[in-house]
C-alpha cells in the first residue's frame, strides 16, 4: 500500500507537555537555488519545499525512451519534517532570523550555544552562511 507524500505526514507529540514549550534542539534546512554548473547540465530538482517545516526528496530515475524524450520516474520519495525549512527563493534574513536571531540573544543573555552546519560539499553551507 502507498502513502500520499502530497500531504505532509502529523506526527503527535509525544514529547511530555513541561517541555513543549522549551526546545533545545531545532534543526534548519535551507534548500539552495541550483548553481550555474547544475543549470547548465540540467540536473534535476530532486528537493520540494511542501511547507514551512517539511520537504520531499525524489530520487529521480531516468526512463529511456526510444521515441523521444526521456522519462523522469521519481520512483523513491522521502518525506521529511524539521523546525524549520527554507526554500531556495526566501533570502539571507529569513535564514537569520528563524535561527541564529533567538540563539544569538541566548548568547548575550548568558546561555551556551552552538550552529552547526551540515552537508556534503557543495550542499550549501558556505552559501547559507556567507551569502
Amino acid at each position: 500500500m502507498k502513502r500520499d507524500l502530497s500531504v505532509p505526514a502529523k506526527l503527535p507529540d509525544t514529547s511530555p507537555p513541561e517541555t513543549r514549550d522549551c526546545q533545545n534542539i531545532e534543526v534548519l534546512v535551507r534548500v539552495r537555488p541550483m548553481n550555474s554548473k547544475e543549470l547548465d547540465v540540467s540536473q534535476l530538482k530532486t528537493i520540494t519545499v511542501l511547507s514551512q517545516n517539511s520537504l520531499l526528496i525524489c530520487d529521480p530515475v531516468i526512463v529511456p525512451n526510444p521515441f523521444g524524450h526521456n522519462k523522469v520516474d521519481r520512483q523513491k520519495r522521502m518525506h521529511y519534517t524539521f523546525t524549520h525549512v527554507v526554500n531556495e527563493n526566501e533570502g539571507q534574513e529569513l535564514v537569520y532570523s528563524l535561527g541564529a536571531d533567538k540563539i544569538l540573544q541566548d548568547v548575550l543573555e548568558g546561555f551556551s550555544a552552538t550552529i552547526f552546519a551540515y552537508g556534503s560539499t557543495g550542499a550549501g553551507k558556505t552559501y547559507t552562511f556567507f551569502k
